[in-house]
């Protein structure tokens, strides 16, 4: 096997020629075994490489390429050698395809790049998503048909010996601490057969959305008044017409000057000013750690933490997804009111309302993806209200209006490649991901909602919201 799986390192040309089998190459979009069990329909030893990502995108697709690589030596090794025991037989292989496609979708969603960044802090999680994913009170949901997206954890972390000879990134420890896919199984069965998912509880739910909607206030407008001043404190871009380091001490004294709002009521500003905090704590993968940052890293802590807020009352308030919420689009806008293209203001049937929409993409529950609206409140004709999930959005669109045209995208929300600072370049802008959103809120209700000390280490998932205050509105698109 040690020869074999050095074969079959990703960066050798000589893969993408090799064989799996008669009908398929190391580099076809399906690999389609022998199986010389009669009766048995081709499909059943089939696995496909060439499954939607929660994106849009195709597992095939060059932006993959690494992680696909990895995936098939692992499944290459595990036909070659199996560690738990016997090979697998190629009729399993749509089964076993089922568990591989879901956990891979799933590290897409949450930026896990390989698998040794699924420790059991990941595993966790992953296992959060995939009971809220199954729950709802299913009570005919047989544990054996959990087995799938369980099993597949325990083999990667078993084939490690065959996949560090191979120079894939291994797991780090056992996905679940020793115990048995079965005896997980049975616990989920139990767990989703009484929807026992929790919600986020009150004591933290209340505080949290009470500390949200006082950000959409002064305190918005300071974030993004202040990201202003850093982009408009010196003329030019990228590195043309004036020295970097002249540009970034301007900018430097221009954020260090700035004078947040006084909350009516207060005597003082909401904060201190930007050069006297250089420290914040900040949830991580690898948990809680306090991080140095810069008079311009505060500055971009601040705008993540306006995102983490916004994004919490729009879930909170609708119910919307954190995938759905990463798809939301901006162009085009409405062309009379000029609200970004997830936004829709609708009169209601009586003529006496108005109603305003979320409009974006279902993913959960459908092969497809489908163009769908979330309800996001009401107002009586002829008022100017804005519910608060619309005002987050509408915050979230000026907020990162700066990013999506440097980048040229079109999301609502995007994210930085670049760890420290922010982006310069167009390509240094990326799509968001659930993982980040996830991370960051409970980022945010650590930072800056109190509270009681028995649930300070409360587990946040954003399917919790859910749960609370946002029943899902869905309506057809």
């Amino acid at each position: 096997m040690g020869q074999e799986a050095r074969i079959f390192r990703p960066q050798q040309q000589e893969t993408r020629v090799l064989l799996v089998s008669p009908h398929s190459r190391w580099d076809s979009a399906r690999w389609k075994l022998d199986n010389p069990t009669s009766g048995v329909a081709s499909s059943e030893s089939t696995l496909r490489w060439d499954f939607r990502m929660p994106d849009g995108s195709v597992f095939t697709d060059p932006q993959w390429a690494k992680l696909l690589d990895e995936c098939r030596c692992f499944v290459w090794s595990l036909l070659r050698n199996n560690w738990s025991g016997k090979l697998p037989k190629p009729g399993q292989m749509a089964r076993f395809g089922i568990g591989l496609r879901g956990l891979v979708r799933w590290m897409a969603e949450n930026d896990y790049a390989d698998f040794s960044e699924l420790d059991s802090a990941a595993v966790r999680d992953y296992i959060d998503d995939l009971v809220q994913e199954k729950a709802n009170g299913n009570e005919t949901l047989s544990a054996w048909s959990l087995m799938p997206w369980l099993e597949i954890l325990l083999h990667i972390y078993r084939q490690s010996p065959a996949l560090k000879e191979a120079g894939v990134p291994l797991m780090p420890e056992h996905p679940y601490g020793g115990r048995s896919t079965r005896e997980l199984a049975r616990d989920f069965k139990a767990e989703m057969s009484r929807g026992t998912i929790p919600p986020v509880p009150d004591e933290v739910f209340l505080p949290a959305i009470a500390q949200a909607l006082e950000w959409l206030g002064d305190m918005s407008k300071d974030v993004i008044r202040l990201q202003s001043v850093y982009l408009s404190a010196v003329p030019g871009d990228g590195d043309r017409g004036l020295l970097r380091g002249w540009r970034a001490k301007q900018r430097q004294k221009a954020i260090e000057n700035f004078e947040f709002s006084v909350p009516a009521g207060s005597s003082v500003p909401w904060r201190e000013p930007i050069k006297s905090a250089l420290r914040q704590r900040r949830f991580s993968k690898d948990g809680i750690e306090e991080v140095g940052l810069t008079s311009v890293g505060l500055v971009r802590a601040l705008v993540t933490d306006l995102r983490n807020c916004c994004s919490i009352l729009v879930q909170a308030l609708t119910g919307i997804r954190v995938s759905e919420f990463c798809g939301l689009q901006v162009y085009p806008r409405e062309k009379t009111t000029g609200l970004p293209d997830c936004v829709r203001l609708e009169r209601s049937r009586s003529g006496l309302n108005e109603i305003f929409y979320i409009r974006g993409r279902l993913y959960k529950t459908r092969q497809q993806w489908e163009d769908v609206r979330w309800v996001a409140g009401v107002r009586p004709k002829g008022t100017d209200y804005v519910p608060p999930p619309i005002q987050a959005i509408l915050i979230l669109d000026q907020l990162f209006e700066p990013w999506r045209s440097l980048g040229g995208r079109n999301e609502l929300v995007v994210a930085f490649r670049n760890r420290n600072g922010f982006p310069v370049r167009g390509d240094d802008v990326v799509p968001i991901s659930s993982g980040c959103i996830r991370l960051g809120q409970k980022d945010w209700i650590s930072e800056y909602v109190r509270l009681p000390p028995e649930l300070r280490d409360w587990n946040l998932t954003t399917h919790q919201w859910r749960k609370s205050g946002g029943a899902p509105g869905i309506v057809g698109g």
